[in-house]
């Protein structure tokens, strides 16, 4: 359903296979949770906050790949047994790149203004 590919937007990118439907679940990546601390600098772009204070999720699969938009076409939810779930806002077309909002903490701890 999904693959990744070369990105207009930043690197590396996920896009859609097919045509996908509103509300359709695209992915159940695992995480793990790590102390902030120990995320290295390299890595600080592509983790998660984590549901407790100083901690960061690792997520594995192309949960990390997604990239940003001010109008994305796909959300995300805490799944069960430490998974994120991604799921489309509205249908996508064939080969259009899925897109997370990283939200304005992400762009406000970094001092940028979001793309």
């Amino acid at each position: 359903m999904i693959k990744v590919g070369h990105s207009k937007i930043a690197g590396k990118g996920v896009f859609a296979r097919q045509r996908i439907g509103n509300d359709a679940i695209i992915e159940e990546s695992p995480y793990v949770s790590i102390p902030m601390e120990l995320v290295p600098e390299p890595l600080g772009d592509y983790v998660y906050t984590g549901n407790k204070p100083n901690t960061a999720m690792l997520v594995l699969g192309h949960g990390m790949l997604f990239n940003h938009s001010q109008d994305p076409n796909v959300d995300y939810y805490l799944g069960k047994k430490k998974t994120i779930v991604y799921y489309t806002l509205r249908a996508v077309k064939k080969g259009e790149e899925l897109t997370i909002s990283y939200g304005s903490d992400w762009w406000e701890s970094r001092d940028i203004d979001p793309i």
